[in-house]
């Protein structure tokens, strides 16, 4: 934990090393964060209809969708795995008292956005939920957190891929916009779309089961199978990692 504080202080101090840019940075992250909101009351201006959805559940939902993406932005040092494997500077992380990957991860992460993006996304969630739904509130964003998380870790595990086959960056690409349907309600899409995005990659729990959770609609049993999928996707990412590993030490 000391290390993702020390980190933290250190990506918060980078972006503000000229006074300007930290505060255009700031700017910049909330622009993004009126862009969601401008996007979602545009549709419920145009009366947005989906089933068992009112314009709480939206709103709602934008909180949860802000929420990942403050989130995300901790996970952007996973494209610098590649080019430190293939460049053979990966032995700099190998050799320090520390998870090497959280160190390349932590090396990129973008805090400030972090603390600027999540307190906006919280807010709108709380506000929607009341004060006699904070607790699904907290457990809403509980699983949008933990969902995010993994997603990410899912794409991290494309780019282990780069010890056995080079340029992974363009597969990560795919699954990254793959996974960007996290940005809609999965309500939207066909059933049999819907239950892969649920049951395969948990990106609905990302945005749709939380708002659900908390509007009353869908089913919790739905909430069974994040832990057998989180349990999976962490052991693929750490079965990757460690058989990588391996081979990139017999290589050098």
């Amino acid at each position: 934990m000391s290390i993702i504080v020390k980190y933290a202080g250190l990506s918060i101090k980078k972006n503000f090393t000229y006074r300007a840019n930290g505060a255009l940075v700031i700017l910049d992250t909330l622009m993004d964060c009126f862009s969601v909101w401008l996007f979602w009351m545009s549709l419920m201006e145009l009366d947005l209809q989906l089933t068992g959805w009112s314009n709480r559940s939206l709103q709602l939902f934008m909180g949860f969708s802000l929420i990942s993406s403050s989130v995300s932005n901790l996970f952007v040092g996973a494209w610098d795995l590649e080019s430190h494997v293939l460049e053979g500077t990966l032995d700099a992380y190998l050799v320090k008292p520390c998870s090497p990957m959280l160190l390349i991860l932590l090396e990129r992460a973008n805090f400030l956005r972090f603390f600027v993006t999540f307190p906006i996304g919280f807010g709108l969630v709380a506000v929607q939920a009341g004060r006699a739904g904070l607790w699904d509130a907290l457990l809403g964003t509980a699983l949008c957190i933990g969902a995010t998380v993994l997603v990410e870790l899912l794409i991290l595990a494309i780019y282990e891929l780069v010890f056995w086959v080079k340029k992974v960056d363009s597969y990560a690409e795919i699954a990254e916009t793959l996974c960007s349907i996290s940005q809609s309600p999965l309500v939207l899409f066909e059933k049999k779309l819907a239950l892969f995005f649920t049951y395969v990659i948990p990106v609905a729990f990302i945005g749709t089961v939380p708002t659900e959770l908390i509007t009353g609609g869908g089913s919790p049993r739905s909430l069974l199978a994040l832990p057998v999928l989180a349990a999976g996707i962490v052991g693929l990412v750490c079965v990757l990692w460690n058989r990588g590993r391996k081979r990139y030490e017999s290589a050098n």
